[in-house]
């Protein structure tokens, strides 16, 4: 059993307890079973782009400019 296996809306439960028990003002929104094995099953790979790359520093530097000259 792998430590993703061991999660359970339990285990959500339980650091919610210590939470309230410690005094953090810090709630865990509990997951349903389905839900944690959804997020399990999940083979989405994360590095692929969404979203073409951006210059963010050109795009500042082209909206000074148009500011500048106006």
């Amino acid at each position: 059993m792998n430590e993703f296996e061991k999660v359970t809306p339990d285990t959500y439960r339980k650091m919610n307890e210590e939470f309230i028990h410690d005094g953090t003002p810090v709630r865990i929104e509990i997951p349903t079973e389905a839900g944690l094995e959804r997020w399990k099953n999940w083979k989405e790979d994360i590095h692929t782009k969404s979203v073409p790359p951006t210059d963010m520093v050109a795009e500042m530097w082209e909206k000074h400019r148009e500011h500048r000259d106006k």
